[in-house]
């Protein structure tokens, strides 16, 4: 779960910056091999890893967000054609890259309410997640820089939260000074 968490929250990092349009940046090109590699074929892997280990839920979602960002990685690569494959229709496209993160919005609240019993730091981060494709979709079918934009600081917010879940997973009193522990949402089972 710690790898899963690492790959989707470093991904969702460093394309919610770039959505949020922080310092100027708006293309994706540079990271098209870490959404691929790392938020990709990592995560997929970590999805595997914990069918291995019988946790269906952790095997889901990671396994889909590693879909995703392979999905994503393919999307932004020219050599799939899938932008230059539209044209001048700007409309068409943005409709097509709506509808998929419409998808995404669903199955993204799905997993959200999977989380009722869980950890504070998962269901914080699969609500702004959540949130972020839904502003993402909307940004994309009304062409609104400014909801897409929203949608980044989200992204970023989502991420924040899976690096303090992660973090809270692998410290422990031997490997640092500064241990913390997952703060559980009400009537969570104790492990």
């Amino acid at each position: 779960v710690p790898l899963g968490l690492a790959s989707f929250s470093l991904s969702c990092m460093t394309l919610s910056l770039i959505n949020a349009n922080v310092r100027g940046v708006t293309n994706v090109k540079l990271l098209i091999s870490l959404f691929m590699f790392f938020g990709g074929a990592i995560e997929l892997f970590a999805g595997l890893l914990c069918f291995v280990t019988g946790d269906t839920y952790a095997m889901t979602v990671f396994s889909s967000f590693g879909g995703f960002w392979i999905s994503w990685g393919c999307i932004n690569t020219d050599q799939f054609h899938s932008i230059t494959g539209y044209g001048e229709d700007t409309q068409m496209l943005n409709n097509a890259i709506g509808f998929f993160l419409a998808g995404w919005t669903v199955f993204t609240f799905l997993m959200l309410m999977c989380t009722l019993k869980s950890s504070w730091g998962l269901f914080l981060l699969l609500t702004f997640l959540d949130l972020t494709f839904l502003l993402l979709c909307i940004g994309s079918f009304i062409d609104d820089n400014n909801v897409k934009m929203a949608g980044g600081y989200f992204g970023i917010l989502s991420s924040c939260c899976g690096w303090y879940s992660l973090y809270c997973m692998v410290v422990n009193d031997d490997n640092s000074y500064f241990s913390f522990r997952a703060t559980m949402m009400p009537n969570a089972p104790i492990v």
